[in-house]
Order: C-alpha cells, then sequence, then structure tokens
C-alpha cells in the first residue's frame, strides 16, 4: 500500500495521538504511535477517491474523521470507524479539493 496522506489526531491528554493514513484507492487506516492498527478500528474502502486529506478533529471531547470523496460525499467516522448519525451527506457537486485545516497551539495569557 502507499500512503497518500498522514494526519496527525490532535494531542488532547486523553489519549496518545492516532495517525490516520490515506492510502492509494481511497482506502483509510488508523495506526498507534507504534505503528499498529488502532483498536476497534476496521480499514476502510471507501466507494470513491479521497478528495483531500481526511482531517482528524476534536469536536467537544468526540474523535472526529472528516472524509471529503470526490463524488462529493461527505463522511464522518468516530474513532471506532462508525459513521456519525446525519452522515454521509452530499453536497450536490464533484470535489477535487477540499478545505484545509489548521491547528494552532492555544495562546498563552498574557503577564
Amino acid at each position: 500500500m502507499q500512503a497518500s496522506s498522514l494526519t496527525i489526531s490532535p494531542v488532547t491528554g486523553r489519549l496518545a495521538p492516532r495517525l490516520l493514513v490515506g492510502g492509494g484507492g481511497g482506502n483509510l487506516f488508523l495506526y498507534d504511535t507504534n505503528g499498529r492498527a488502532y483498536p476497534g478500528w476496521q480499514p476502510k474502502r471507501m466507494e470513491f477517491g479521497l478528495a483531500a486529506p481526511p482531517q482528524y478533529l476534536v469536536v467537544g471531547g468526540r474523535d472526529v474523521i472528516v472524509v471529503l470523496l470526490e463524488n462529493g460525499y461527505i463522511y464522518a467516522y468516530d474513532e471506532q470507524g462508525s459513521v456519525y448519525p446525519g452522515f454521509p451527506i452530499s453536497v450536490g457537486a464533484r470535489l477535487h479539493s477540499g478545505p484545509s485545516w489548521k491547528v494552532e497551539p492555544p495562546c498563552a495569557a498574557p503577564a
């Protein structure tokens, strides 16, 4: 398998970082930092190619893996690989590039 993207989960202090690997053909794999398959996650084979690297977010304390597909569908998975309710959603058009999120460290309070 050839990796096409690597996304590191946000460091939250509750869990060690996870490594989300996007492979050719729309495959998704989740590993711990020792390279072992993440417990409970089954590799995903998406029905279309990835329109952008998958994003690993933490929203309200919950892990959310956002996947945009070239066919215009957006999936949201939890860290066990289950699809969140209400997903997938369709944007009604093909996607060729996706949004880019940048995780910034928290700002220190002025002294």
